[in-house]
């Protein structure tokens, strides 16, 4: 999309933060206007806005596809949400270890055991793992807990934490990202244990690499919309 307008700023009204262009303001794909609350958050969209080229790539705009997302489908469907980014809980990526070769074996450990320990002192769950990958039964217990841990996040914690679910493949790195006990550098590095093995030994794709590196930038991008959304 080619870009037409000249400026895009904030305006505060009623207590809420509404990003403009030209005056004019930005609407999601529901045609609803783009408004935040938080400062913080809408000078980081504006800034997106601002620093937009001669065409608009919505790839360099992840805040702004974040918050469009609070507004379309995270507001009207919450509790839906919620489910979906608590289900990643029952067949979490860090649970599922390779049988062989030893050295993978050893890495994913070292990396997943700690996070293991971590949901059990911190979150209260007790999540089972297992050699290869045939299908978990985690407890309803631990479950129920897990959603509860997901649903204390406001609409717009809840958009960021769902792609760090989602990208990761893991609700535990997801949480740990989120609540600041992992930094969204560590939290990918602990998701890409597999993948790196591979990499190390057979060498990287170059469409694989350029994929990857599109999903590490939403990664951090959702990190940093989830501390702008307190």
């Amino acid at each position: 999309m080619k870009r037409i307008y000249k400026t895009a700023h904030v305006e505060k009204r009623d207590g809420q933060y509404h990003i403009l262009l030209d005056g004019r303001p930005v609407k999601t794909p529901a045609r609803k206007a783009l408004v935040v609350p938080w400062a913080s958050m809408a000078d980081g969209i504006c800034r997106e806005w601002q620093e937009q080229g001669d065409r608009i790539k919505p790839r360099l705009m992840p805040l702004t596809g974040l918050a469009k997302t609070v507004i379309d489908a995270v507001v009207p469907h919450r509790q839906t949400v919620i489910d979906n980014i608590a289900a990643y809980g029952g067949d979490d990526l860090i649970c599922y270890r390779a049988g062989e070769p030893e050295e993978l074996l050893s890495l994913q450990d070292a990396a997943w055991n700690p996070l293991l320990a971590w949901a059990r002192d911190e979150l209260g769950v007790e999540l089972l793992r297992i050699d290869g990958v045939m299908p978990l039964n985690q407890s309803p217990e631990d479950h129920r807990r897990l959603r509860l841990e997901v649903a204390k996040r406001n609409d717009f914690e809840l958009a960021g934490l769902h792609n760090l679910v989602t990208l990761s493949g893991s609700l535990i790195i997801g949480l740990s990202v989120a609540v600041g006990h992992k930094s969204a550098e560590e939290g990918w590095q602990l998701s890409r244990i597999d993948e790196d093995y591979q990499i190390a030994n057979w060498g990287e794709d170059e469409e694989a690499a350029a994929q990857a590196k599109r999903h590490h930038d939403l990664f951090v991008a959702a990190e940093r919309f989830i501390s702008l959304s307190k």
